[in-house]
């Protein structure tokens, strides 16, 4: 999808999370020029309806209509979620990721946890990615 900064990540423990919990908010942040994107922690794999390869095709398409700049899925075993030192490097490794300069708090309990975790040293001083505090029209906010 791209390699510029994201302003605003979302991060959900399954394809369809984020879209259900903040995807207006996503909606409106793309419309007003912010470049958004999408991190599902898991392929939704154990879900009760659909399998992975229907979700991943539900997330693409939800993706094109959101306007999203990215889609990217961590690998993490679905129904499997723990925060771990290994879960809290993937994840920011995806936050520190030239493609991904923000994370807001994440949507679920589930994902809270290694996302809150994994946000703390992404944004230390020792991280080279910072928020960015610009408008998408340049313009300080």
């Amino acid at each position: 999808m791209t390699e510029q900064p994201i302003d605003l990540l979302a991060i959900a423990a399954h394809p369809d999370d984020a879209e259900l919990l903040c995807g207006g908010t996503l909606l409106r942040a793309a419309a007003q020029g912010y470049r958004t994107a999408i991190l599902d922690l898991t392929a939704g794999e154990t879900g009760t309806y659909g399998d992975a390869d229907t979700r991943s095709a539900e997330a693409r398409e939800a993706a094109r209509i959101l306007g999203l700049a990215g889609r990217f899925n961590a690998g993490l075993p679905d129904a499997a979620l723990e925060n771990t030192p290994a879960t809290r490097a993937i994840v920011a490794g995806f936050i520190r990721a030239p493609s991904s300069s923000t994370a807001p708090p994440p949507a679920t309990r589930t994902t809270a946890r290694p996302a809150s975790s994994a946000t703390t040293p992404a944004s230390s001083p020792a991280s080279a990615v910072r928020p960015s505090r610009a408008s998408p029209t340049g313009r300080p906010r």
